[in-house]
């Protein structure tokens, strides 16, 4: 029973919202066919999608911990994408 429950919680999905100000212009944040967003998302391991129809606006960042199982538990889902996001930025420099 013990295992069962630790598996239905590392294949969970997380949600992150993060409301975007009015003045930030979507189409700059997102870029053509997404190349700003895209290399983060496989960076992080992470599904980030921007609803603009909503008021106010936000950025929806998705974990599935089924696809990150060398993820430590331990670590929330902003320390997750700071770890991750730092790693690349590392990388490209």
């Amino acid at each position: 029973m013990e295992t069962k429950m630790q598996n239905s919680i590392r294949y969970s999905t997380v949600l992150t919202i993060i409301e975007i100000s009015d003045h930030v212009e979507i189409g700059k944040l997102i870029g053509r066919k997404g190349r700003n967003l895209k290399p983060i998302e496989k960076g992080t391991g992470t599904h980030i999608y921007i609803n603009p129809k909503i008021s106010p606006r936000q950025i929806e960042i998705k974990i599935n911990n089924k696809d990150n199982e060398n993820r430590d538990e331990n670590i929330s889902t902003g320390e997750w994408i700071n770890k991750m996001s730092n790693r690349q930025v590392i990388r490209r420099y």
